[in-house]
């Protein structure tokens, strides 16, 4: 169920992080300094509030939710103990997610990309 949940989370913050590749790309191609900082921070902002929010979601849903699925006490405890977790990671992922497939990318980085998704990933 968390799998489900969090992939949904997911397509969320990777079309924020989409959207601000482009818009910070254009205005980079632009020239427009100014243009550049104004959607970096607002796709930054925004990623802080939909990730905030999806945090609350997480939480304060997590046996309701589990309850839609299943009765089982251990699949319950299970699940409730993992949208914990995921509750406290998603605004880092979201974070994460945002800079290296928008910022990152707009700027031309992918290496640096390529290397920080390999140590998020791999740890």
């Amino acid at each position: 169920i968390i799998f489900q949940v969090t992939s949904i989370l997911w397509a969320i913050t990777s079309a924020v992080g989409y959207a601000s590749s482009v818009l910070i790309g254009r205005s980079l191609g632009e020239g427009s300094i100014l243009l550049v900082n104004k959607y970096l921070r607002i796709s930054l902002i925004f990623t802080a509030l939909e990730s905030t929010l999806c945090s609350l979601a997480i939480f304060l849903a997590r046996y309701p939710l589990v309850r839609l699925f299943t009765d089982d006490e251990g699949v319950v405890e299970m699940y409730t103990g993992g949208a914990l977790v995921v509750s406290l990671v998603v605004p880092i992922d979201h974070l994460q997610n945002t800079l290296s497939r928008g910022v990152l990318v707009a700027f031309g980085k992918q290496r640096t990309l390529a290397i920080a998704m390999a140590i998020f990933s791999y740890g």
